[in-house]
């Protein structure tokens, strides 16, 4: 909320994340590598297919995501909000289509 947000949803698993995404799109995401113990690579691809600019989080930081999403931004955790910050907006401009 710090940040801008007007909501903030959260899901303790991959399947309430895939639940949640069916009904609802954010604007922006933030994704946990382990949610409830199971990657959370399946949410990253719901997310991507709909267009929808997020950042990875993790304790293992850039080397704890798989090479396909090596790219995405991530935020090592423990972080402080400004890391944060920094990695939505990578995110977001990741996620905004280069202009001519």
């Amino acid at each position: 909320m710090e940040l801008g947000c007007a909501e903030v949803w959260h899901a303790a698993s991959v399947s309430d994340a895939i639940r949640l995404l069916g009904e609802r799109r954010p604007d922006l995401a933030v994704v946990d590598v382990n949610l409830g113990g199971e990657p959370s690579y399946a949410v990253a691809e719901q997310l991507a297919a709909a267009g929808v600019p997020f950042a990875f989080a993790t304790g293992y930081g850039q080397t704890g995501i798989l090479v396909p999403w090596a790219s995405r931004p991530v935020v090592q955790k423990p972080f402080q909000l400004e890391a944060l910050a920094a990695a939505l907006s990578a995110a977001l401009r990741a996620g905004r289509p280069r202009q001519r």
